[in-house]
């Protein structure tokens, strides 16, 4: 009996045959162009961050003072910087920094609020209110400014980053794992799972978290731009990543002072990062559209 509506299978006009939710969904994702573009170019980006090694051999950290501020050009077509790097390969490299904070910090968010948000929305009670307490009160904090506090007491290394930032980044999935669970608690399919002895473990991983998995995975696909862009944040205000790290906060700091000339050294990391965060917007926008159950027809 582990089933809602959002589950069911739904007959498909065209083909006259039941899909799944999720077939369904699937197929409603295809058709939202700007998600699909916004998939290709993460799935660009991460295999451009995987294979940096081979795209750019030369590494990030290749000095040559005889290169210093050449413009873009077919030798070096994101120009390079005061130390002569290659723009391009630090660019590249930054990426693996950009996207290992985001996916590492969502999955520190999930760990952390997912397991929470169901068993104080199943279990309620005093264990309810002592983590919504908890939420309320770590919510109270501004991201940046915690993150700032945290990167400051601990040092700038790229772990300490990602726990400034999933420190905070768990709230929205707790509480939204806990409204969806506080809905589906009294349902028919619960109780008679609670009827038939089956533990409370159990009931969250086989009969409450398939349901609710689609607005966590839309909240996920949100928030990892979040993360990136709170750690570019932290960069260009000088307390991010160490600066031997390749780091497009970093960047766009340390070409502010030679901006209106050597401009590229600043626009090009910014349209990285501009478009990473844009693309994973379209994704999470087409994954809202598509797993919605009052979309389905």
């Amino acid at each position: 009996m582990q089933a809602t509506a959002q589950l069911e299978a739904v007959t498909d006009p065209l083909l006259g045959r039941r899909i799944s939710f999720w077939g369904d969904a699937f197929r409603r994702f295809r058709r939202n162009w700007l998600a699909v573009i916004g998939l290709v170019v993460v799935l660009t980006v991460i295999l451009l961050a995987v294979g940096a090694n081979l795209i750019a051999p030369q590494g990030y950290d290749t000095f040559n003072g005889a290169n210093a501020y050449q413009f873009p050009s077919w030798s070096h077509i994101f120009g390079t910087d005061d130390l002569g790097r290659d723009e391009f390969a630090i660019i590249l490299f930054g990426a693996r920094t950009a996207l290992t904070v985001g996916f590492v910090t969502a999955l520190t968010s999930i760990v952390i609020g997912v397991p929470m948000g169901a068993v104080a929305g199943l279990r309620g009670g005093s264990f309810d209110f002592a983590v919504m307490r908890v939420v309320d009160i770590t919510a109270a904090y501004p991201q940046v400014l915690f993150a700032l506090f945290i990167v400051a007491a601990s040092g700038s290394s790229l772990w300490n980053i990602i726990l400034a930032i999933g420190l905070l980044n768990w709230i929205t999935l707790c509480r939204l794992t806990r409204a969806q669970v506080l809905a589906l608690r009294d349902q028919e399919f619960v109780e008679a799972a609670r009827a038939m002895g089956v533990s409370t473990p159990a009931i969250v991983l086989r009969h409450l978290l398939p349901n609710v998995v689609g607005p966590l995975l839309v909240t996920v696909a949100v928030g990892i731009p979040t993360a990136i862009f709170t750690e570019a944040s932290l960069g260009f205000l000088g307390l991010g990543i160490d600066p031997t790290t390749p780091d497009w906060g970093n960047m766009i700091a340390n070409a502010r002072e030679n901006i209106s000339y050597y401009w590229y050294l600043a626009l090009f990391p910014a349209l990285a990062l501009a478009v990473t965060m844009v693309a994973f917007n379209f994704v999470g926008d087409g994954l809202r559209d598509a797993l919605d159950p009052r979309e389905r027809r």
